[in-house]
């Protein structure tokens, strides 16, 4: 069988990828080694889960303690005056009353705390990933109700389990006892080249 090495470039100290690509040694070593360590500090944060929805509880056990609730909001839409047929009016009211309810429930989500010293909402503004996932996650929230209150003013009801945003902020490494380290800057970046 052929090994993975060949036309001498292990001699070069170089890897033959099977597609061609040729990697300096050093690199399939650097690579796979911060690989490793990603993996093995993943599982750390992942491990110990129990039930508990309450405060220090829910922290030791690994879950948030608003993991298992579900939150709702209600907004207000009004159709514009230049939506005059019937069917274009109540998806018109109905889409505004939703993104006003959207917009209340993000307005909720963001005061929970995620950490002791750290709301949603601040997490957020500092980390894109979560400000797209939670952003995403509020676009899905199921309406329950949705209903035209007078003539023109529609209204509707949302609502969301935590669970799913729980769950993203966990790939992101973030855990009810604390946040990933952040990387040092690193002192002498390695130059750049086109």
């Amino acid at each position: 069988m052929p090994s993975p090495a060949t036309d001498g470039a292990k001699a070069k100290g170089q890897f033959k990828h099977p597609m061609g690509i040729k990697t300096p040694a050093i690199c399939t070593a650097l690579l796979l080694s911060a690989f490793s360590a990603l993996m093995l500090s993943g599982c750390a944060s992942m491990s110990g889960s129990g039930s508990g929805s309450n405060g220090a509880g829910a922290a030791k056990s690994g879950l948030f303690a608003w993991e298992n609730m579900s939150y709702e909001a209600v907004g207000t839409g009004t159709v514009p005056a230049n939506a005059s047929l019937e069917p274009q009016r109540s998806i018109v009211g109905t889409q505004a009353a939703k993104t006003s309810a959207i917009s209340s429930l993000k307005q909720e989500v963001t005061k929970l705390n995620v950490t002791p010293t750290m709301s949603l909402g601040e997490l957020m503004r500092e980390n894109l990933a979560v400000k797209r996932g939670t952003e995403k996650f509020l676009q899905g929230a199921q309406v329950v109700e949705e209903k035209e209150v007078k003539p023109g003013t529609f209204e509707v009801r949302v609502r969301a389990s935590m669970v799913p945003l729980a769950n993203m902020l966990r790939q992101n490494n973030i855990t009810p006892n604390g946040l990933p380290p952040s990387l040092p800057a690193d002192e002498n970046p390695a130059p750049r080249t086109l």
